[in-house]
């Protein structure tokens, strides 16, 4: 579900290629841009090949769609999780292994976000006030698991610990890059 908006991306912009396909072919072998009623008493064959031509941007076309919408994507999620340097490892690190969490435990997403806004790094130091606080946290961000047969809150406070730490080490990392 989460890739949706990227197929119906590409979905659409395949139908705009095939719609356009043989004025760009046109342009293409012209070398120019074509006129109104630029089509007419052409034949059959050289629209065809026009339309074959304009088509070979289709992996192009769905790649820049692939890398513009991932590069959009981690800046979303950068912004979201308050980190302001990027890093070629956000997405395998910390995105994905929150996202794949969040859907484990069947999380809201904006609720989970909105909550992770609270958070405070220093909540993981040994003194006791801290621990009371991170305890308390972790709480309210599992209290948004359904109650189910199958659901496991103490594996769940676990995860996001252990996703907690990963989080904090990525903050102070990222507040070193900065520097």
């Amino acid at each position: 579900m989460a890739y949706q908006p990227n197929m119906i991306r590409i979905y659409t912009l395949r139908v705009l290629l095939t719609s356009l396909a043989p004025l760009i072919g046109a342009e293409t072998a012209l070398e120019h841009a074509v006129p109104q009623n630029w089509a007419e008493g052409r034949t059959k064959e050289e629209l065809a090949a026009w339309r074959e031509a304009g088509m070979q941007l289709e992996e192009e076309v769905e790649s820049v769609v692939q890398e513009e919408a991932g590069a959009e994507y981690g800046r979303l999620m950068r912004k979201r999780l308050g980190l302001r340097v990027p890093d070629l490892t956000d997405e395998v690190k910390l995105f994905r292994p929150l996202l794949d969490m969040m859907e484990v435990q069947q999380l809201d997403f904006h609720r989970t976000f909105r909550t992770l806004c609270a958070f405070w790094p220093s909540w993981l130091s040994t003194s006791t006030g801290s621990k009371d606080a991170l305890e308390s946290f972790i709480t309210k961000l599992v209290s948004g698991t359904p109650d189910s047969p199958s659901t496991d809150r103490g594996r769940a406070a676990g995860e996001w610990m252990r996703w907690l730490e990963a989080y904090a080490a990525w903050i102070e990392s990222a507040d070193k890059r900065a520097l």
